[in-house]
């Protein structure tokens, strides 16, 4: 993927991409291109939010994933180690 919240980057198939935007509200939207066969599930971020006040287990594990995320990324631009 190109650009937006994960940069130029490789993504597996335990990630999502969008959170970070969707949460913010940023309307610019977030493109990304399979380089191989993929399915993928697309969601109006309306039906998101009402999922997430149904369940908020949902909304909680995207919150985890996202920090999980975060920590990686400071971890590769401080070289593995912790920010002082």
């Amino acid at each position: 993927m190109r650009g937006g919240e994960h940069g130029d980057e490789v993504l597996r198939t335990e990630h999502s991409i969008g959170m970070l935007s969707l949460l913010a509200r940023d309307d610019k939207g977030l493109d990304a291109v399979a380089e191989t066969d993929t399915q993928t599930l697309a969601l109006r971020a309306d039906d998101l939010f009402s999922a997430f006040e149904d369940d908020f287990g949902i909304l909680y594990d995207q919150i985890r994933d996202l920090a999980a995320q975060t920590l990686q990324a400071r971890r590769s631009l401080s070289g593995g180690g912790r920010p002082r």
